[in-house]
């Protein structure tokens, strides 16, 4: 019996033994299975692309879109890891992000969540249910779709846009892309109440001082600081005048292309915080982003410009002062507001880079006639006379058209760098006399010190030093100037006064005189022969041809003194060939006369001194 019993303890024991095993064997197993299940979870769960009603997105989970494109989560910036934020970044670039939730209110620490409430409405909270950011503020469905279910969904898609709906009908209650923080990706479509509104600054995602926004047919940025534009594209019907082809890349953008124009991954539009709009493309075999376009580009505020020979400092255009005394950060104002009379004149400004004008006058037969038709409406501000030739250069096409391109609204930027000579309105108030004589007293000073300190009492201004349009119609211009210049180099070369030189074979004028040689191609004799052993042939003809250029009748023909710089220091073979002067023959200048620049009436110039 003891046998038995032992044995079937023995038994019993084996039996134990086994069931142990096995059991053991089972649960290892499970937690094997287990173990997989919950990492493989886990995984899911940080790059799922969409949670729904309690579902939390906390600091180590993010939303993935459905093809690895874009992430949206916490995020932190380096400079402040304290700080908190919700934002959109891209996958493979987590360091530029394109949309953040709370940019003015960061949570200070890591304790936060991005959730759907219970009310159906997207939220950041922090440990106390604080709200961050709440999608309620920016609805765009009806409450009552609201209330009609209390499952709600946030879903990110591969264009970057998070989107929450109501799951029963589809609705959209809210996505990013209608609320964009300071980028414009493909795929969203530029209207007038959407805005991109520029950083504080490179790590503070809060409201900056640049809003970038469209205005009827253009599009403008808009310095909240100092309530001025800092840029206008202008009007795209006119965009002729002065085309950029990056800005058509920008261009389809805007108009919800969804695939960018070039060949390229990704692209974006930026609204930068140190006040450009830049647009950015991604190349995959450098894998970085490349700068393709941005304005403005070498900016100063509103009606300034670049300092002579400093490109660090900015100044008012003539006729403007600071709006901040002292500061020209702020742009410039008129030191007289426009009266819409004679006393309004204009201001040039050579070389320059601006929005797009809003009308265009074909065919117009010069400058001056573009002109009377700028003076002609009072709501004109700026003007800018493209000659038929030079347009034919800038289209590449063999013909050209005369171009008159009027703004009938203030400039905002005045770039560097650029092509074109723009005339401003300005009115010169009271001073207007000496002010507009300066120019000529320069040129008699350089030449007969004692003649400047002469009374002045035939009338305004120097004969002999000035320009056609000043003397005949009292249109005064940067040209004006110019063409001064030109008189005092060709007198210098000669060594005789444009007027009043008896030497001057019939009864020409130095202008006259240089001209009739130029056309017999005899262009040396003009030089004052004490100038002929010491002198560099090529350099005193490259003067004469200069000086003819300054001296044209019409002002469009003559080159800005930039140019003029230029010419002076380049190659003869490249200067073009001049056109007749003003006041060529004869010293009285009837409606007959040739010159662009006709009175009414026959008139007596004044006499040279």
């Amino acid at each position: 019996m003891v046998n038995l019993v032992s044995t079937q303890n023995i038994v019993h024991s084996q039996r134990h033994t086994i069931m142990i095993s096995s059991t053991t064997n089972t649960t290892t197993y499970t937690c094997f299975i287990c173990t997989i299940l919950l990492c493989f979870f886990i995984h899911c769960c940080s790059s799922k692309d969409s949670i729904r009603t309690g579902e939390i997105i906390n600091g180590t989970d993010y939303l993935e879109s459905p093809g690895k494109k874009f992430q949206m989560g916490f995020f932190s910036l380096e400079m402040e890891s304290e700080r908190r934020y919700v934002g959109i970044w891209y996958a493979m670039d987590p360091k530029t992000v394109v949309w953040v939730a709370n940019r003015d209110t960061p949570l200070p620490d890591s304790f936060g969540v991005l959730t759907i409430t219970d009310d159906g409405y997207l939220k950041v909270l922090d440990r106390n249910r604080d709200v961050y950011f709440d999608s309620r503020k920016v609805e765009q469905c009806p409450l009552m779709i609201l209330r009609g279910s209390s499952w709600k969904a946030l879903k990110l898609y591969d264009t970057g846009n998070a989107v929450l709906m109501d799951i029963d009908s589809d609705a959209v209650i809210w996505e990013s892309f209608l609320h964009p923080a300071d980028t414009f990706l493909p795929g969203m479509k530029m209207q007038p109440d959407l805005t991109l509104t520029s950083w504080k600054n490179a790590t503070d995602p809060n409201l900056g001082s640049f809003r970038f926004q469209q205005e009827k047919d253009q599009y403008a940025i808009w310095n909240t600081q100092n309530s001025i534009y800092h840029w206008k594209s202008g009007s795209g019907a006119t965009s002729n005048f002065d085309p950029d082809p990056m800005f058509i890349g920008v261009y389809y953008l805007l108009l919800k292309s969804t695939q960018p124009p070039y060949r390229t991954t990704y692209s974006r539009l930026l609204m930068n915080h140190t006040g450009n709009i830049q647009y950015y493309s991604w190349t995959d075999h450098d894998k970085q982003w490349v700068l393709e376009w941005q304005m403005p580009k070498g900016a100063c505020g509103k009606f300034s410009t670049w300092s002579p020979g400093n490109f660090s400092t900015c100044s008012c255009l003539s006729g403007f002062e600071p709006i901040v005394p002292g500061d020209t950060s702020a742009g410039c104002k008129r030191k007289y507001d426009l009266s819409c009379t004679d006393n309004d004149k204009l201001t040039s400004v050579p070389m320059i880079k601006v929005e797009n004008p809003t009308i265009l006058f074909l065919d117009l037969k010069n400058e001056s006639h573009c002109k009377t038709v700028f003076f002609k409406n009072c709501s004109y501000r700026a003007y800018s006379y493209t000659p038929a030739k030079e347009a034919a250069f800038r289209s590449g096409r063999p013909n050209g058209t005369n171009g008159c391109w009027i703004w009938d609204s203030d400039l905002a930027t005045l770039q560097a760098n650029g092509t074109h000579n723009i005339s401003i309105r300005v009115s010169l108030g009271t001073n207007s006399v000496l002010q507009r004589d300066n120019s000529e007293r320069w040129a008699i000073e350089l030449l007969d010190p004692d003649q400047s300190r002469r009374e002045d009492t035939e009338g305004i201004g120097v004969p002999g030093y000035m320009a056609p349009e000043y003397a005949l119609e009292g249109f005064f211009s940067i040209k004006s100037d110019v063409f001064s210049f030109g008189v005092v180099v060709l007198e210098i070369i000669s060594g005789k006064k444009n007027t009043g030189s008896p030497q001057l074979r019939q009864n020409l004028s130095l202008l006259g005189y240089a001209w009739s040689l130029w056309k017999e191609d005899m262009p040396f004799e003009v030089m004052d022969q004490r100038l002929v052993e010491s002198s560099n042939s090529i350099e005193v003809l490259k003067c004469i041809i200069v000086g003819l250029l300054c001296v044209q009748e019409d002002p469009g023909d003559r080159p800005s003194m930039t140019n003029v710089v230029l010419m002076l220091a380049g190659d003869i073979a490249s200067l073009p060939n001049p056109k007749q002067p003003a006041f060529v023959a004869r010293k009285t200048l009837s409606s007959s006369s040739s010159s662009s620049y006709k009175p009414d009436q026959t008139m007596t110039l004044p006499e040279g001194r």
